[in-house]
């Protein structure tokens, strides 16, 4: 905004403008900043990590976007990483600099590293993430010391302190002014919190340019979450009491209720009321949807599953495993392609892939899904199951590489239909043209597709322009 001010950048010609060997498959108008900004891009979430911004958006030439500019929220990293290189482009130097100079400088945030290299990180706290990676998380597996993610790109890469992120958060408090003067003015303030996006996929919160943008109680808010491998972080800012809450944790954690209390205890000081007090910890294995799953269900070749409410927590007894599995509520870190809650089965047998809900045409739970299993719910109509597409058998397996975020997929078919889980994950594969697959609904940009066939089974997959190795592991 402060180059947009000063007329050096202009948030609605194409990117190609300032970048002009960004390419992208597409049928509709060029991209623009704005999109960019608003992550209505119609880019993919970006899964090729790298040191520097150049190779990941260098890779988007061989990626489709999902829909045309403007038209839908979908959140992407890549078009991020292609912001900062519009800022070196027209700022004249490294954006990490741009942003000490600009920002960090002049609101005294010394303890902030706009890039994360082995000696920015010698004294972070030790981030954490649980083991086995290659599946979704449980609280049955052990946590362990995540890697250092060297990054400098411009969708995150942020090392810093509370009391650093609490001289930002007054910025914002004071619509960009700061004890030295102003960040930007006003009017470009607005614009950053206008909701350009209204549909996000996050019932009541819209987006305007790196900011989420709602209302808690009737105030206005914004704010931002964010994470790299191991930490994650939460900024929200009360824009009508003046105040603002951050939360950063060495490790996977529900922030939103520690920042809601921290927030709440801020606005009574404020007040001069009395301090709220501390709420209990909510439990993680609790479920709203307890009741309503409980009964029983079964595949067409008799396996089972007998769901229990145990006070608000789902106990599972498996056909094919001894003992009740308590199932955990995969939460946030998971993404659904039908907006369904999934579970994670702490179990060694069954935990490599979520215990999903499918809901017939009146919303009430027909099945539940595993991986390639489907069980019907008792009492629920059978449909007949379609063949699988034609060559299924050589695409289905594990596929790996070594990148922390995206390590892995697997591929398999469940009721005719071919399916990718990852472990955040889990969505439905149609096939495209020439040998490509679309992963989710018709409007997702992701793509894989599968090649080097050795023994009649495919060695390799390209998933949204990364290579993936397939693997030994079921």
């Amino acid at each position: 905004m402060q180059l947009v001010e000063a007329g050096l950048l202009d948030l609605h010609v194409p990117v190609t403008d300032y970048v002009p060997w960004f390419e992208v498959r597409s049928p509709f108008e060029p991209i623009t900043a704005h999109h960019l900004l608003t992550h209505s891009a119609g880019l993919i979430m970006g899964m090729d990590f790298a040191d520097d911004a150049v190779p990941p958006v260098w890779s988007l030439r061989g990626t489709s976007v999902g829909s045309a500019p403007g038209e839908r929220f979908r959140y992407s990293n890549d078009g991020y990483k292609l912001l900062g290189l519009i800022l070196e482009t027209v700022g004249g130097k490294p954006w990490p600099d741009m942003l000490r100079e600009r920002v960090l400088v002049p609101l005294g945030m010394d303890r902030t590293d706009p890039e994360i290299t082995y000696d920015t990180a010698a004294d972070i706290a030790t981030p954490h993430q649980r083991e086995a990676n290659d599946r979704p998380s449980h609280r049955g597996r052990l946590l362990v010391r995540a890697p250092i993610s060297i990054s400098r790109t411009a969708d995150g890469s942020i090392i810093s302190t509370a009391k650093d992120m609490a001289a930002y958060a007054r910025m914002l408090l004071n619509r960009g002014a700061h004890p030295g003067g102003r960040l930007l003015s006003e009017e470009s303030f607005a614009l950053m919190t206008t909701p350009h996006m209204t549909e996000t996929g996050d019932h009541g919160v819209a987006y305007g340019y790196a900011l989420d943008v709602f209302e808690v109680d009737g105030r206005a808010h914004i704010g931002h979450a964010g994470g790299m491998v191991g930490h994650y972080a939460l900024l929200w800012c009360d824009m009508d009491a003046g105040v603002a809450a951050a939360m950063m944790v060495n490790g996977h954690g529900e922030r939103e209720p520690s920042v809601r209390f921290a927030l709440d205890a801020a606005r009574a000081h404020v007040a001069g009321e009395r301090l709220p007090m501390v709420p209990p910890a909510p439990d993680p294995l609790a479920t709203p949807l307890a009741q309503e799953l409980a009964g029983e269900y079964a595949t067409a070749d008799g396996s089972s599953i007998l769901l229990k409410d145990d006070d608000g927590r789902l106990v599972a007894l498996f056909g094919s495993v001894s003992g009740e599995v308590t199932l955990e509520p995969l939460g946030e870190l998971w993404e659904s392609h039908d907006g369904e809650p999934a579970f994670a089965v702490p179990s060694p047998d069954m935990d490599r892939f979520a215990l999903g809900i499918e809901r017939g045409p009146d919303g009430s739970v027909v099945a539940l899904t595993h991986g390639p299993s489907r069980y019907l719910a008792a009492g629920a109509p059978a449909t007949p199951e379609a063949d699988p597409p034609v060559g299924a058998d050589q695409v289905v397996g594990t596929f790996r590489n070594w990148n922390p975020w995206s390590p892995g997929f697997r591929v398999f078919v469940r009721a005719g239909r071919l399916w990718l889980a990852s472990p955040s994950a889990e969505a439905p594969l149609t096939a495209l043209r020439d040998g490509e697959w679309r992963l989710g609904d018709e409007h997702s940009p992701d793509r894989v597709a599968f090649d080097t066939i050795v023994n009649d089974r495919t060695q390799r997959a390209q998933y949204n322009a990364v290579s993936y190795a397939r693997s030994f592991m079921d």
